[in-house]
């Protein structure tokens, strides 16, 4: 049976057709401007963890801030890093909407730090918070020194039970795409889209900054089905 691939609408077509419905678009990139800010960043975040508890979340073996405490010891820096996640978080909007009309003000970011340390491991999450956008993270340092093994690696897990491969050209029915962390990169993906970091090896601290873009005019939708449950504190705290 001849099949077509097409963007007109399903009445209109002649030949049966095959549509990639409902796509999980990543942006993977770096920072210009990072390598000037990058040492602000990381001060500003062991600052924090030297006056803050933990807060363990899905991080084992390592330490992260709570969300927003991180701005007060250097706003000026952290207000460039929200302007420069916001230009790729628009910039990703548009590339999956095409012809539509993306907002340019309006967005505000969550922001966070995470430090691991040699064995640190994130569990498999999503960050499925209302009104949220797009989620990401920002390789501060990854803590690799040359010749070490790259290890600690971002997973992005395919839970949408496809039998296609994550990536063109990856093995077939692969349910996973592997993005090694690199200094100054940035990592934009879906709110929904569940994730894990493998367990980090190296003999430095690895730090980044993770978030979590909004803006009230872009809503994903959720239906009753997709309710977003609250773990209580034991799940949170003693999860496992």
């Amino acid at each position: 049976m001849k099949t077509e691939r097409s963007a007109r609408p399903v009445a209109e077509r002649d030949q049966p057709c095959i549509e990639t419905l409902f796509a999980s678009p990543v942006f993977i990139g770096r920072w210009a401007e990072a390598e000037a800010l990058i040492p602000r960043l990381k001060a500003a975040a062991k600052a924090e963890q030297r006056e803050a508890p933990n807060y363990t979340k899905y991080l084992v073996g390592g330490w992260r801030s709570r969300n927003d405490t991180l701005r007060r010891h250097d706003v000026e820096a952290f207000d460039a890093f929200e302007a420069s996640i916001v230009d790729a978080a628009i910039a990703l909007t548009e590339s999956v909407n095409q012809g539509a009309v993306v907002p340019r003000s309006g967005w505000r970011a969550e922001l966070w730090a995470n430090v691991s340390r040699a064995g640190a491991y994130h569990r498999s999450h999503a960050h499925r918070h209302d009104g949220c956008v797009w989620s990401g993270v920002f390789y501060a340092d990854d803590g690799l020194d040359p010749g070490e093994a790259p290890s600690g690696v971002l997973v992005l897990e395919d839970r949408s039970g496809v039998a296609v491969p994550v990536a063109p050209g990856e093995t077939p029915f692969r349910r996973e795409r592997h993005v090694p962390a690199r200094t100054g990169q940035i990592v934009i993906f879906s709110p929904w889209q569940f994730h894990r970091v493998e367990t980090y090896a190296g003999s430095r601290e690895r730090m980044s900054i993770a978030f979590n873009i909004f803006h009230e005019a872009l809503r994903i939708p959720i239906y009753p089905e997709m309710a977003i449950e609250r773990p209580n504190w034991r799940w949170e705290y003693f999860k496992g």
